[in-house]
């Protein structure tokens, strides 16, 4: 998720100057920031999902205002930001974490438009860690450990300085980055995730072969089906890739130019990939659960 919000930010940043008229320096915050991150080869992640509290008020109208990340004061040298962030994967492991909104705004909701990046022990900020597969298999060996972790971030009057800020008040600005993130997440996930779909087909015909049914026509029709599925959602992310560019498109106007130059995929084979993967993993869980029967309970296997 890192990479996304930080091809997100390099063409949003750009633009937010541009309509300061030189009053921000953004753009340049985020290139001298993004040049140490390569240089020291760091490890990044995105905070973007705020805990959000009752969905159906606006950040402005909760009764908790920490319910989004927000700032409550600017200073010369920074400003001080309050809120939470929740189920941000790898935060724990991050060595940076890039912050954004989570959200479209409206013109009054400048104090959630912000967009920085901190290290991942930064005062005045708490994770709370959850991690997953952390105890290896006492029988049937993996060959290799794997886990994760994520965790809620806790924003306590936390202090950013200026050179760390990318975004600070515009609204239009922080709305585009919550959704070209987005955007480019769909663009990751409709590469990634296909490539987890080829597992979860492995082990759909692994369980087949060991209930001696293989060869019957409505197991290789459900494996037939998650082939197709897996390589159509594969080709709208590489077709997003094929037709994409530095524009965006805008409601109303079409698509416009956008950013410095930094590579933006077509929104809506985006979208296309993003859908049609997505839905398509919980009718694999299905799948895998019709296949294996009683083996798929138990725990040694």
């Amino acid at each position: 998720m890192g990479i996304d919000a930080a091809n997100a930010l390099s063409s949003v940043s750009y633009e937010a100057d541009k309509v300061k008229k030189g009053t921000t320096e953004y753009y340049d915050n985020f290139m001298k920031w993004l040049k140490r991150f390569q240089e020291e080869n760091l490890v990044g992640c995105c905070a973007q999902t705020d805990v959000k509290g009752d969905r159906t008020q606006r950040p402005g109208q909760q009764r908790d205002p920490d319910a989004y990340v927000h700032v409550v004061e600017r200073k010369s040298d920074g400003i001080v930001v309050r809120g939470c962030k929740t189920h941000i994967t790898i935060a724990p492991q991050a060595d940076e974490v890039l912050v954004i909104p989570t959200r479209a705004l409206l013109p009054d909701e400048k104090d959630w438009a912000v967009a920085f990046a901190i290290p991942g022990d930064w005062e005045g900020v708490k994770m709370v860690i959850r991690a997953t597969s952390i105890r290896p298999r006492k029988s049937f060996k993996k060959g290799f450990e794997q886990g994760t972790t994520d965790a809620m971030i806790i924003f306590e009057d936390a202090f950013i300085p200026w050179e760390r800020v990318f975004l600070c008040g515009e609204t239009l600005h922080g709305s585009i980055l919550a959704m070209l993130f987005a955007l480019y997440h769909r663009h990751s996930y409709s590469g990634c995730k296909p490539a987890l779909s080829e597992l979860m087909m492995g082990t759909v015909a692994l369980a087949a072969e060991y209930n001696g049914v293989q060869n019957e026509k409505h197991i290789r029709d459900k494996l037939a089906e998650m082939i197709m599925v897996t390589e159509l959602a594969y080709a709208a992310g590489f077709t997003a890739s094929e037709l994409g560019g530095s524009k965006v498109y805008m409601p109303g106007v079409g698509v416009v130019p956008f950013g410095p130059g930094t590579y933006i995929p077509d929104s809506i084979y985006c979208n296309v990939g993003r859908c049609l993967i997505g839905e398509a993993f919980y009718h694999e869980l299905e799948t895998l659960a019709d296949v294996s029967g009683g083996c798929l309970g138990n725990p040694a296997l």
